[in-house]
């Protein structure tokens, strides 16, 4: 589970609901603040994690790491400096995946500028899976949801394009939400990714772009058993990890977790 699901709950509640829901692992957020600011104190908050009979599996970097392809120089500079920033907490912590988006989700994208974003994007790897082999870490790129324009990063061939050379401890992070809308089949994507394929994140949606809904497995339009047998074929034996939204009062989180353990069950019984 991605503990960013839980929001500002105080972190051994936190940890203790997800426990409680079955889940094994954890991905831990990297923006500031998060789950009691466990980046201050990686040791502390593993022990945390442990006692809770979880193990912290992967790290998303901060939303300041995002846009590896910012144009001007600086800011790009900015973003792999963010993103390094985490290397160290997550081995700390015991993760052993961070997480990395290529560009900035909010903003706008020109057609135009297409090619020169992949290449800078691909020079900020560079750098980020030097630091990454330093520090004893896997770097995962993230496939990117379609947004107005032609944002780049969310085709798996041009993802896999990007990381490609740069040393068997980069893959890809999976996003089944986020490939939803590209049309391609989120099957299909997973095969395409294989050996690379290092981390997933669980989320559902109904297609459409722009719209990043993070709903429960089975409330969009994902064919999650031809994922769950994409998943069989590739002998993929990493946590599945769900980033899942709930939205209201308490009441809907507590039905939200609920719908989840059920989901795990039903996954379990076949085999995942």
């Amino acid at each position: 589970m991605s503990v960013s699901f839980l929001g500002a709950l105080p972190r051994v509640e936190a940890l203790a609901r997800i426990a409680e829901a079955g889940f094994e692992h954890v991905e831990l957020s990297a923006h500031e603040g998060h789950l009691g600011d466990w980046m201050s104190d990686p040791a502390a908050a593993q022990r945390d994690i442990e006692s809770a009979d979880l193990r912290a599996w992967s790290v998303h970097s901060p939303g300041t790491s995002f846009d590896l392809a910012a144009s001007a120089e600086a800011a790009g500079a900015a973003a792999v400096a963010s993103a390094a920033s985490c290397f160290a907490p997550a081995a700390g912590v015991g993760a052993g995946v961070v997480v990395v988006h290529c560009n900035a989700p909010g903003k706008p994208f020109d057609p135009a500028d297409y090619d020169e974003s992949l290449m800078r994007t691909r020079g900020s790897l560079e750098a980020l899976a030097a630091a990454a082999a330093e520090a004893g870490i896997r770097l995962a790129l993230e496939n990117m949801i379609p947004r107005p324009g032609k944002r780049p990063g969310c085709d798996m061939a041009e993802v896999l394009a990007l990381i490609d050379g740069l040393g068997d401890h980069v893959g890809v992070c999976l996003d089944t939400g986020h490939n939803n809308p590209t049309g391609a089949k989120v099957a299909d994507s997973a095969l395409l990714a294989g050996e690379r394929l290092f981390t997933l994140h669980l989320q559902d949606n109904n297609g459409r772009v722009n719209e990043d809904e993070h709903l429960l497995p089975g409330e969009g339009t994902i064919d999650w058993d031809a994922l769950l047998d994409a998943l069989d074929e590739l002998h993929f034996d990493s946590p599945r990890i769900f980033e899942v939204a709930h939205h209201g009062a308490e009441g809907a989180f507590n039905d939200t977790m609920a719908r989840l353990a059920e989901i795990i069950a039903r996954w379990r019984a076949r085999g995942q």
